[in-house]
């Protein structure tokens, strides 16, 4: 927000998490489950919910169509995609 040309306020908007969802992450981890993050979001707001949640393997600013070439890469090496 700005008068006069100068910025006066800034808004920033985020999506809260869920309260379960570290929990979560952490009980697929010690299942052994691989836990990997694709997104369309920006890579600064998809890194600090990664880094919330303790997700290491993070892909950001991804179409849906790389996301699903992703999938299909997964899925051609045998890996289980949920």
């Amino acid at each position: 927000i700005g008068s006069d040309r100068r910025a006066l306020a800034a808004l920033v908007f985020s999506d809260a998490l869920r309260p379960t969802a570290g929990a979560a992450i952490r009980r697929l981890a010690q299942m052994g489950v691989t836990v990997r993050m694709l997104t369309g979001d920006r890579p600064s707001a998809a890194l600090a919910v990664a880094r919330t949640l303790g997700i290491v393997d993070v892909r950001a600013g991804l179409s849906p169509e790389q996301k699903l070439a992703i999938v299909a890469e997964a899925n051609e090496r045998g890996e289980h995609v949920a």
